[in-house]
This record gives C-alpha cells, structure tokens and sequence, in this order.
C-alpha cells in the first residue's frame, strides 16, 4: 500500500502545475499539429526524452552535459547550451502556463522544432561522452593510459545473417 501512495505521490509532483486544470480539451491540441501539440504535451507533463524524466533522477545521467547543471525538462530552457535560441525560462512559463500555451500555430511550431532539435542535440553529445568514457575505463581496466600517444584504439563491426528455410 506505501507503494501505492509513493507513486501517487511522485506522479503528482512531477505535473503539480496541471493539477488546478480542467480535463478539456486544451486549445493547442486542435489548433496545432500533431507532432507540435504532442511536444508541447511532454513539456508540460515532464516526459520529454530526457533520462532524468525517465526514473533516473539520482544517477550521473541526470547531469546536463554541456553544463553540469541537474538536467530536467525545466533546465533545457535556462541551460547555457540553448543560449541565442527561444528557449528561454519565459517561453517554458507560457508553455506551462494554465490552458497551455498561447502561441500562433507557426510561433509554436517554431519553438517545437527548436525544443525537439535540443534535445536531439544533448543526446548525441551524451552519446559521444558515454562512448569516450566507456573507451576510457576499457583503456584502463587494461591498463594503458588514455592520454598514451602509442595506443590505438581499434572498433570492428561484425553483422550475422541469419536465414530459415522453411
């Protein structure tokens, strides 16, 4: 039963400011397209693919990589990585805010496209650093120096066909 009420409780933290909402139909679900009022739905409800949206709150993935900040659907609008767009702390209040948000259909779509190219972005990045980092620790576990000039690293791909006859 604590289970239960454990849950509850972090599924309500997690969309606090929906809450005071009515269960209409918002505006940007008609009035956009599909793939923008989906965005603005996971922004709103803290599910866009971020791993710190996705049960790994407390582990290293939760870190901003191009900051070091604690990364969650809120800091990629503040992050210094998305300095110079229009993801600014203002636009995630607007996208937030009670009703959702109020943008023309192009201004949102605008703004979907730029969230969607983010996020895109951290996850090649993060990619990258988990690669380099597991490069790293297979590098030392055996013993050699990353920083080592005469060590090579080497990848080989392998594919298996596998065909059944029937």
């Amino acid at each position: 039963m604590w289970l239960i009420k454990e849950i509850t409780n972090k599924c309500a933290e997690k969309v606090q400011h929906l809450m005071q909402e009515n269960g209409n139909l918002k505006k940007y679900f008609t009035q956009n397209t599909w793939e923008t009022a989906r965005t603005v739905f996971e922004v709103r409800t803290n599910m866009v693919k971020l791993d710190c949206n996705f049960g790994h709150r407390e582990s290293k993935c939760c870190i901003c990589c191009i900051c070091g900040d604690k990364e969650s659907t809120e800091h990629i609008f503040e992050c210094v990585g998305s300095r110079g767009s229009q993801l600014t702390q203002q636009t995630y209040l607007r996208i937030i805010q009670p009703g959702g948000p109020e943008f023309t259909k192009d201004k949102a779509e605008e703004i979907i496209k730029e969230i969607r190219t983010i996020i895109k972005e951290r996850k090649q990045i993060q990619d990258i650093l988990n690669k380099n980092m597991d490069e790293s620790l297979s590098l030392h576990s055996r013993g050699v120096s990353s920083m080592d000039p005469t060590t090579t690293t080497t990848t080989t791909t392998t594919t298996t066909t596998t065909t059944t006859i029937f």
